[in-house]
């Protein structure tokens, strides 16, 4: 079992990396503008134009059945007002980490299908469970980052990450092979890229924490229970054969979890079938975007 905290040494991450993975400049001026108190929406449209493919992918991904608008939008102002900051942001995020990706494989596509799969996962328990204390789009963004250390390692030893891969293979358990394979564990990877980002403490932490498969804390911390949440949306993904995983059947791992949602296997088997049926039909234009 693995108690829950706050305070993670993540120093020696960035320069065993040797490089930083950079946001564009349009993403991360959106990122700082939505963490704004009042983001002035002038400033979020001129953020967004001033990058050609970020303005083009907002816009489909904006039309698309993902969200399901009864009218065409035009501009990117009226994206901005109909999704609102929190759902641009999420929305930006998702194209910034896809964009990360230096190649686009088997292994890539997989990834990239696992992180959008994950954001989804994370939204939609939020909306079937009980005290979640968490808004959907920032649990969109838990889940949707939490795969950054895998993506990284993945693009700086993709033959060190591809072992990690099929040592998993049928455990679906990549955090605990990390951990013996690489000279960094997948969740200490993620987690510092996030803060490297200067992202919120609550994402830095979903990442570092994502792997976990029995997490135990204070159940009034709401950091703890978004962490919670996040690796639960992850043995939904896993469950599920989504990305890269290929595991035999859903299980339901950690009785810390099971009881800070009120959750049984066969509650949580109900719950991974609804949630394929929803992934099937929204996921599509989230990864195809």
């Amino acid at each position: 079992m693995q108690y829950f905290h706050t305070e993670i040494d993540l120093d020696g991450v960035l320069n065993y990396l040797g490089f930083q993975f950079e946001l564009s400049v349009s993403a991360n001026e959106v990122i700082q503008l939505v963490n704004a108190d009042d983001p002035e929406i002038d400033d979020l449209v001129n953020a967004i134009v001033a990058d050609r493919s970020l303005t083009l992918r907002v816009m489909k991904l904006a039309n698309s059945p993902y969200y399901g608008f009864s009218r065409k939008i035009n501009t990117v102002r009226d994206a901005i007002v109909l999704l609102g900051h929190k759902a641009l942001l999420s929305m930006v995020l998702a194209f910034a980490i896809k964009g990360l990706h230096h190649r686009m494989g088997p292994v890539e596509k997989g990834l990239w299908e696992e992180s959008a799969a994950l954001a989804l996962a994370a939204q939609f328990l939020t909306q079937h469970l009980k005290g979640v204390n968490l808004v959907p789009e920032e649990a969109f963004m838990a889940g949707l980052l939490c795969n950054v250390g895998e993506l990284v390692m993945n693009s700086c030893d993709p033959e060190l990450y591809k072992k990690v891969l099929d040592e998993s293979r049928e455990t679906g358990q990549r955090e605990k092979f990390s951990q013996e394979l690489c000279p960094f564990a997948f969740s200490k990877v993620g987690a510092s890229i996030l803060q490297q980002w200067n992202l919120s403490p609550l994402l830095v932490l979903s990442a570092y924490y994502a792997g976990a498969n029995d997490l135990c804390g204070d159940e009034a911390d709401a950091i703890y229970r978004a962490c919670s949440l996040v690796s639960l949306a992850r043995m939904m993904v896993c469950s599920l054969n989504i990305g890269n995983y290929a595991t035999s059947s859903p299980l339901l791992c950690g009785d810390s979890v099971a009881r800070l949602f009120d959750l049984n296997q066969e509650k949580f088997v109900a719950l991974c079938d609804e949630f394929a049926e929803s992934f099937a039909e929204k996921g599509r234009h989230l990864i195809d975007s």
